[in-house]
């Protein structure tokens, strides 16, 4: 009889740990950018970027506030480019559109003529980093409180 109660309230406990677990928040989200994007490759396009067009290694993740990061990558010397290091920070509060194609992630900002380029060393880690960023686009948006 006491057999029958404990596996329950065992079973039952270790689905609220699961639980527990799997709770998102922009922390947690910015916790597992730090961790995993210092393997990726980072490229940056649009009008206020020269030189940085061409794929560079991230060297440094770091959060810089709630919704901030500050980066820095290795881009190979350009004309643009001469000494190949590129120190920025990025604050999703100011994200657009977050999309992915193969292992290739896209950030569109709103705030500036930048798109980043993050490329992952597979498919199923860009998932994850989409799934991530995305879902500090949706918790950070600056202008969620004007109702568009």
């Amino acid at each position: 009889m006491r057999f029958r109660l404990i596996v329950p309230c065992l079973l039952a406990g270790l689905a609220s740990a699961a639980n527990a677990q799997a709770v998102r928040t922009v922390d947690s989200a910015q916790t597992f950018l730090v961790s995993v994007l210092p393997s990726a490759q980072i490229r940056l396009a649009g009008g206020d970027v020269q030189g940085w067009d061409n794929w560079g290694d991230i060297l440094s993740y770091e959060k810089n506030g709630e919704c901030a990061f500050s980066f820095a990558a290795y881009h190979a010397p350009s004309a643009e480019w001469e000494n190949g290091t590129n120190n920025a920070t990025r604050n999703f509060s100011h994200v657009g559109e977050v999309s992915r194609t193969g292992s290739e992630v896209r950030v569109a900002y709103s705030d500036v003529a930048i798109i980043d380029y993050y490329l992952l060393t597979s498919e199923s880690m860009a998932v994850r980093v989409a799934d991530a960023m995305d879902f500090l686009r949706r918790n950070c948006d600056a202008t969620a409180n004007t109702g568009f």
